[in-house]
Order: structure tokens, then sequence, then C-alpha cells
């Protein structure tokens, strides 16, 4: 099992819920909203997310003598995760932290295919941008 298993749902939830959000307080909204990132001000948020996110995988894998990390694996990796239905991941997230700040609401959860296309082809680019070192 890689480190990254356990750190690419927690990168996907930021963008898809908080990373979105419009508010100050905390709670997740869908992605979409109205004063959420678009455009260049998303594809340089998801680029400084992707690249924070390798950053500390590579940290963890130096801690754990496991050598470099496959920055384009795991961008594949986040990516598939990202095109998947995450009901049950969020049930499963749910049942592990119960009720409040950290809960999931299913219906803050957009499928893939529910982002609007031209933001789906921004957060793809910035990822393997952010994988190839290009951000």
């Amino acid at each position: 099992m890689r480190l990254s298993q356990f750190s690419l749902p927690a990168l996907a939830v930021t963008l898809i819920l908080t990373g979105c959000s419009n508010n100050d307080s905390g709670s997740a909204e869908v992605a979409g909203d109205a004063g959420a990132p678009q455009g260049q001000a998303l594809y340089l948020e998801v680029c400084a997310d992707m690249n924070e996110f390798l950053d500390d995988m590579q940290s963890l894998q130096d801690q754990a003598g496991l050598g470099p990390i496959d920055r384009r694996e795991l961008a594949d990796d986040f990516m598939d995760f990202m095109r998947r239905d995450l009901s049950d991941w969020a049930a499963e997230w749910n049942e592990t932290v119960g009720e409040g700040e950290l809960e999931i609401r299913e219906d803050d959860l957009q499928l893939w295919e529910e982002v609007p296309a031209d933001e789906r082809e921004t957060i793809e680019r910035a990822v393997y941008d952010a994988a190839d070192g290009r951000c």
C-alpha cells in the first residue's frame, strides 16, 4: 500500500468541497457556486494544492526511506479518484468522523461529470502541470 492512498481522498474532497467554497465559515459548499475560483484563479489554486500534496508525499516517502515519488503516477491516481462516485467514500468518512464540522453531506458532492467542462479541463491541466513541474 502506498502512502498516497491515504492522502488522495483528502485532497480530492478539499478541491470538490472547501476549495470551491465561497464562505468563511469552514462549511463546505457545492463547487461552482458564485464566488468559487474560476479560470486562472482555479488553475493557480489547484496547481498550488497539488504541488503541496506532491511535496508532502515526497516528505513522507523520504521519512519512510522509500525513495522518490512518481509525480505523474500520483497525478493519474488523483484524477482517477476525482472521476469516481465519492458517495461510498463520504459515507465511510462520515462514519469515522461522526457528525460535526468534518461531516460531508452527500448533497454537497458533485460527480466529476457535473463539474462544468471548462472547470474539469482547468483542474486536469493544473494537476498534470504540477506533476510535471510547470507551475
